[in-house]
């Protein structure tokens, strides 16, 4: 296996300032609190955010993150959401005037084929960090997934524990798939055209995330992390994430499960863009050009394909 480039290693993590994690804090301690009281029977776990900074990191404060991201099962959204509203929050969506709004036809088939439910938000004026939001996942794959799909109750549920996060006790995964739950999201996010319109995915925290969680599997996690990329066939996706976190950050676990996920399949897909196989077309510059790109979209824009920029037009993401 031959890379064309390595890290000189990672440098020293530093925690985030004293201001973001006083926010986090409160957000947990106040904003949050009755949530996770009203939910302790719900099937759900909390994902990314000072979760993995606490699993990948050793410790909370180590990522910003701006909003809370749940996991659980679809049939299970509609529990939460009612809790949400009982405390305040609602759906993020404005009208033209600047005022809240529902879905309308087109914003419902969107989330339809997609991941995760609308977006929720809370407003108070009880803090300088009064707004707090709240994304509301129910799978770990990309709507133009064709493949086997994922039960996320079980995935949810099956050895997840429990966690103290700022005073407040909430479910969490198991380390081995808080990692699953990583390489499949950053896989959609550098592969997601309309995501390239927001922000550059291809950034060294990305993979420094990655590289610290892997870091921190034992042999019993990669054995189970195995088993799952095996037994869903994930081994592309995966190669994906760990081919080019291991190009900036080579470690022994990566390397393991690199050789493990390696197929011509995965060779191929390294060199390419798009989640769904109709729209996927090979990167015009390299990985170092990406990662080093102020406005990835704009450096993209000549090699989308009329199709391409119709559906971000359809999702009102189009900025020309």
């Amino acid at each position: 296996m031959l890379f064309f480039h390595k890290s000189k290693g990672v440098g020293k993590m530093e925690k985030q300032s004293p201001q973001v994690i006083e926010r986090n804090q409160y957000w947990y301690s106040k904003l949050l609190r009755s949530v996770f009281e009203d939910i302790k029977n719900l099937n759900y776990a909390l994902i990314k955010g000072d979760i993995l900074s606490y699993l990948a990191y050793g410790n909370f404060g180590y990522r910003f993150y701006h909003d809370v991201d749940f996991l659980l099962p679809h049939e299970d959204i509609m529990n939460l959401k009612e809790t949400l509203y009982k405390h305040g929050f609602i759906h993020n969506l404005k009208d033209t005037q600047g005022g809240f709004r529902e879905m309308n036809r087109i914003e419902r088939a969107m989330y339809r084929n997609t991941h995760q439910d609308i977006e929720f938000v809370k407003f108070t004026k009880e803090n300088i960090y009064d707004t707090i939001k709240i994304d509301l996942n129910y799978d770990l794959m990309w709507g133009e997934y064709l493949g086997k799909r994922i039960d996320i109750s079980s995935f949810v549920k099956e050895d997840n524990s429990e966690l103290d996060i700022y005073g407040v006790k909430a479910k969490i995964l198991a380390p081995y798939k808080n990692f699953i739950q990583l390489c499949l999201h950053h896989y959609r996010e550098m592969n997601a055209i309309y995501l390239f319109t927001m922000k550059n995915p291809f950034k060294k925290k990305a993979y420094e995330d990655v590289y610290f969680l892997a870091k921190k599997m034992s042999p019993e996690d990669i054995f189970s992390i195995k088993e799952f990329i095996r037994s869903y066939q994930l081994e592309p996706y995966f190669y994906y994430v760990l081919f080019y976190t291991y190009l900036l950050f080579p470690d022994d676990n990566i390397s393991e499960l690199l050789n493990f996920c390696e197929n011509t399949d995965a060779k191929k897909l390294v060199n390419y863009f798009g989640l769904a196989e109709s729209e996927r077309k090979k990167w015009p510059f390299s990985f170092e050009e990406r990662m080093n790109c102020n406005d990835l979209f704009l450096k993209l824009l000549p090699y989308l394909s009329k199709d391409d920029i119709h559906k971000l037009k359809m999702m009102k993401l189009y900025p020309f």
